[in-house]
C-alpha cells in the first residue's frame, strides 16, 4: 500500500510540474553565480519550507540564476533553480545539490543546458535528506534543477 501511495505521489508531482506557471510562484529570488572553485550556496524560504542550492562552478562568466518555490497543490511544492530569463548557461559545474527542508518525499530531476533531463547515472536522489545531487558520473552540465515535495500535514483518506 505504501509503495502504491509513493508511486501516486510521484505521478502527481510530475503532472503538477508540467502545469506550473508564474501564477503558482509563491517565492523567488535572483542570485549571481560566479566561477569559483569553492562551494557556494543560496536558499529561499516560504512558509515552513526552505530550498537550498549548493554548487561549485567554473568557466563562463558571472550569470544571473533564479531560485523559486511553486505551490502546485494544497500539500505539494516545487523547488526550482535555473538560469534567469531562460538564458543558456556557459558555466561548468563541478558539483550541485538541491535540498528542501520542511517537506518530505522529495523527488528530483536535473536538466542540462538544453532543458533535457539528465541521465539517471549523472545524479543521485537522497530521500532521507530530501535532496538531489550530482553523482560521480555527472558530466558537469546543468541548466535547471527541480525538486518536488510534500509539505504540511497530510490526511489519509479512508
Amino acid at each position: 500500500m505504501e509503495l502504491k501511495m509513493n508511486c501516486l505521489i510521484c505521478l502527481l508531482f510530475l503532472v503538477s510540474s508540467v502545469f506550473c506557471n508564474d501564477d503558482d510562484v509563491v517565492a523567488s529570488r535572483r542570485f549571481n553565480i560566479r566561477p569559483d572553485p569553492s562551494k557556494q550556496s543560496t536558499d529561499l524560504v516560504w512558509d515552513d519550507v526552505k530550498c537550498t542550492f549548493t554548487y561549485q562552478a567554473m568557466g563562463g562568466t558571472n550569470e544571473d540564476w533564479e531560485i523559486a518555490i511553486f505551490r502546485a497543490e494544497e500539500h505539494q511544492i516545487t523547488c526550482m533553480v535555473n538560469r534567469a530569463d531562460k538564458m543558456t548557461t556557459y558555466l561548468v559545474f563541478q558539483s550541485f545539490s538541491l535540498k528542501v527542508n520542511g517537506a518530505k518525499l522529495a523527488v528530483g530531476q536535473p536538466y542540462n543546458r538544453n532543458n533535457e533531463a539528465l541521465s539517471p547515472i549523472e545524479f543521485v536522489e537522497v530521500p532521507k535528506k530530501n535532496m538531489v545531487k550530482n553523482s560521480k558520473e555527472f558530466k558537469n552540465e546543468i541548466g535547471k534543477v527541480t525538486l518536488w515535495a510534500q509539505y504540511g500535514e497530510l490526511k489519509e483518506e479512508l
